[in-house]
């Protein structure tokens, strides 16, 4: 998609509009080369790779979640076997 900005302080009164080109061939129906294309201003900088203290503290994170999110799981399984027992409990008093 290309990115627009109107710029109303333009001479004559018309606002401009800025476009970015992001084909990827040329007018003759070419492809760009890779190296030629500029890199977008919303992509992370490939090369910048976080610290080791922060892929740890982010790993440490993550697998807290892991956690907690398993257990939640565990118990999730755990009412549903419960729920199943109960209404297994019931269906044959209710049969008597």
């Amino acid at each position: 998609m290309s990115e627009e900005r109107r710029d109303s302080s333009a001479p004559g009164g018309e606002p401009q509009v800025k476009v970015t080109d992001r084909r990827r061939f040329t007018p003759d129906g070419e492809p760009v080369g890779e190296e030629a294309q500029p890199p977008a201003a919303d992509e992370p900088d490939r090369e910048a790779s976080p610290s080791p203290d922060d892929r740890d503290r982010r790993l440490a994170e993550q697998a807290a979640r892991i956690d907690e999110l398993s257990r939640a799981y565990a118990a999730l399984l755990e009412d549903n076997k419960a729920f199943r027992q109960r209404t297994e409990r019931e269906k044959a008093r209710v049969m008597e």
